[in-house]
């Protein structure tokens, strides 16, 4: 019996119920609110945010309905549920991989400002961070009796070790657990930007001193403190790839009117054949259909949905806050036991439920919190004066002229 429950629970009606649950929520939220307005560039992108941080919202949700009932935190028994998380965070870096390989490509027409990019990197993920953290810290005092269950020392270095991303337990208390071990994935897109000055080597563009050792200092602290899978950063390759075709008019063309079915093809054969979007075969795979999206492919209209655009304003919100959601879920109002006990119909009806909650309060940080941390980064960054080159500007490169040539460089 709990095999069959097991196996209803990754059916994939539940995902589409929570999706148009999703889709009917942001459309609300947007005729109350107003809608994001559409980007001159890259208007899928906006949207495919939203949905990559919902599908992750929706694996966990599957993983919770086995851990309660196994006590393993481990993928869902199903090749969907599992691609709904992994591939959606590698489809995370590759956005990431590809919109500042764009601002390195720019860089060789007109120089990069490295303070106000490091500075609008700072103020654009740490205030959610720093809140959702404050909560954590909230529960484990609860959750710990208000005690000291180690030392001062050992405390200091797990309050450290979360302010850098990672997520140890806090005075005994698993607080991981209380937002879905979601911070693994800063940790990488961390290291990504402070790699950013040495990989603007690979094009000719020489940034200043302190910015290099900048670099070299966080890519070395980076290497010791993350120990990253190396598989893990293929998808940041993935997105510069897109970034050097998606300037190709003909790229383009092709992406808007014949690849959209193309692109639910080679996702389709992703989810049926591959158990696991960590492996090379399944990036390679993911990244034609992110080059495909990237270069203008909407997904049949999917992407550029007005609730699909405010779901894709909200992403960050989504993928911080949807663990706490499910943890007080879970741990409150139904208690562990009880939904333990839940059948998988009587789950995802809760998952249904709580869907409309999160976006709700999705909406709320990210007005709140994120843009006005962005504002305060951009009245910062406009107060900075532009860091002076110290180092001339090398405009060899290593990118091959043959693909350069045919981009066209962006407004």
């Amino acid at each position: 019996m709990r095999h069959l429950q097991t196996l209803d629970s990754v059916t994939p009606f539940p995902a589409l119920a929570v999706i148009a649950v999703a889709i009917l929520t942001c459309w609300l939220l947007a005729k109350a609110f107003g809608a994001p307005p559409a980007p001159k560039h890259f208007r899928s992108l906006d949207g495919l945010r939203g949905y990559l941080a919902l599908l992750v919202f929706i694996h966990h949700s599957s993983i919770w309905f086995g851990y309660l009932r196994t006590g393993a935190w481990r993928v869902p028994p199903s090749y969907l549920y599992t691609h709904f998380g992994q591939s959606s965070v590698a489809l995370f870096f590759m956005i990431t991989g590809f919109l500042f390989s764009l601002k390195l490509l720019d860089g060789r027409q007109r120089r990069i400002d490295w303070r106000k990019l490091f500075v609008s990197r700072i103020f654009r993920i740490l205030p959610l961070y720093w809140l959702v953290f404050a909560i954590v810290l909230g529960a484990v005092v609860f959750l710990s009796g208000g005690k000291l269950q180690v030392s001062p020392l050992i405390l200091a270095k797990e309050l450290l070790e979360w302010a850098l991303f990672m997520d140890p337990n806090i005075n005994g208390v698993v607080a991981g657990e209380i937002i879905g071990g979601v911070t693994w994935s800063l940790k990488y897109e961390a290291l990504f930007y402070v790699a950013l000055p040495l990989l603007a080597l690979f094009i000719g563009i020489v940034a200043p001193k302190r910015f290099l050792l900048l670099g070299v200092v966080g890519v070395a602290g980076g290497l010791i403190v993350v120990h990253p899978e190396p598989i893990r950063l293929v998808p940041f390759l993935g997105g510069a790839a897109a970034a050097l075709l998606v300037r190709n008019t003909r790229v383009r063309q092709l992406a808007e009117t014949y690849y959209g079915s193309l692109a639910v093809f080679v996702l389709t054969v992703l989810v049926c054949r591959y158990p696991t979007g960590y492996a090379i075969a399944p990036l390679i795979l993911l990244s034609v259909c992110f080059i495909i999206i990237a270069s203008g492919n909407n997904l049949f209209g999917l992407l550029e949905l007005p609730a699909s655009r405010l779901m894709g304003e909200m992403a960050y919100s989504i993928y911080l806050l949807h663990g706490l959601c499910l943890y007080v879920l879970i741990h409150v109002v139904l208690g562990s036991v009880g939904a333990g006990k839940l059948s998988a119909l009587g789950h995802w009806s809760w998952i249904l439920g709580v869907t409309p909650v999160l976006l709700g309060l999705s909406y709320a940080t990210h007005r709140f919190v994120e843009l006005t941390g962005m504002r305060a980064g951009r009245k910062l960054a406009n107060r900075l004066q532009p860091v002076k080159e110290t180092m001339p500007f090398v405009s060899t490169s290593v990118i091959p002229q043959i693909v350069t040539s045919s981009c066209e460089p962006e407004n």
